[in-house]
């Protein structure tokens, strides 16, 4: 990663920047900006080491800086669980996520794969360098607009894992053992994705499951409810997990096998309806959706992205496309 001086200026001042810029220590490349960079390894921390930075083509002819890096982890991934998370700029949202992870999960066997969608912020292309040196981290490219069911299913190629967590960067983690409670019914034979409560930053309820409203339109069951709003459906249920229709992608677990025996995600669904879409493919194969009240994650829901637009012509035309498929 290459940074001019007036940009390591600014960066300094920044707080995570000075955990792990331990020296300033400029290098001219013939085709590239000067810039400083140093790292280290050890049990604690990373720190910046030799991270090439260039500054595109494209932005020479436009005029604007285009910044961009790449990374040389593109093995794959070998564990129990994958986390599959797509960004786009956004630092503090994805520090918050991946802090929460690291820091909360009590499960050891997973592995983070960050999909970097065109970042240009410079603070949040330091901060995706910095993860890339992470024993658990991978960060990988997707040069292309913002397309959720295209991006998941190109990151799934980078792993080996048998169990796949599809998970926003807007979340933070709540519930310390979250993956062995969303493994513990990941691993059953007739379960396809499982889900979790998630909760707005005031503590109620953004989704506790999917379901189909009477004008047949499919709603997060709950929304807006009180915390422990609950409460009562999960003990009718003796305090089990329990099947829904669909479970939203904002915090999914996926049986691997299940998910590419239905084909993964549709990617004629760029951004709405693709992960109630992929849990109707895995119902119609005979796989149960399932809800675990159990496990807890904040959800800022539209942070990422910005406010959601029902009414936008996207939404729209993949509202008629879905339902046209899934017509009864």
């Amino acid at each position: 990663m290459v940074y001019r001086p007036d940009h390591l200026r600014v960066l300094k001042q920044l707080p995570f920047f000075s955990v792990f810029l331990k020296r300033y220590q400029q290098r001219a490349r013939p085709s590239e900006v000067p810039i400083v960079t140093h790292v280290k390894k050890s049990a604690t921390s990373l720190e910046i080491e030799n991270v090439p930075r260039v500054v595109s083509a494209a932005s020479k002819s436009s005029g604007k800086t285009i910044y961009s890096f790449s990374t040389t982890n593109t093995k794959n991934a070998v564990c129990a669980m994958s986390i599959i998370i797509p960004t786009r700029d956004q630092y503090r949202l994805l520090k918050r996520c991946v802090t929460s992870i690291l820091k909360k999960t009590t499960y050891t066997d997973y592995h983070l794969i960050i999909i970097d969608n065109n970042t240009t912020d410079p603070t949040a292309c330091l901060y995706l360098q910095f993860l890339s040196r992470h024993p658990r981290i991978q960060v990988i490219p997707y040069i292309a607009p913002f397309h959720f069911a295209a991006m998941n299913n190109m990151a799934v190629q980078y792993t080996n894992a048998s169990s796949i967590v599809f998970l926003n960067n807007d979340t933070k983690v709540i519930t310390p053992n979250w993956l062995e409670l969303l493994l513990q019914e990941a691993q059953k034979d007739s379960v396809g994705a499982v889900g979790c409560k998630l909760l707005y930053p005031n503590n109620t309820i953004q989704h506790a499951g999917i379901h189909y409203d009477g004008s047949g339109f499919p709603q997060h069951l709950y929304r807006h409810c009180q915390r422990y709003a609950t409460e009562d459906a999960d003990n009718a249920q003796g305090g089990e997990s329990r099947a829904v229709v669909a479970v939203t992608g904002a915090c999914m677990v996926v049986n691997r096998t299940a998910f590419e025996a239905v084909g993964g995600f549709d990617e004629q669904f760029p951004s709405n309806f693709n992960d109630i879409d992929l849990c109707l493919k895995l119902r119609q194969r005979g796989y149960s959706i399932i809800y675990t009240p159990h496990v807890e994650l904040y959800h800022n829901e539209y942070a990422s992205r910005g406010e959601f637009q029902e009414q936008s012509q996207q939404f729209s035309q993949e509202w008629y496309r879905f339902s046209d498929k899934w017509r009864q």
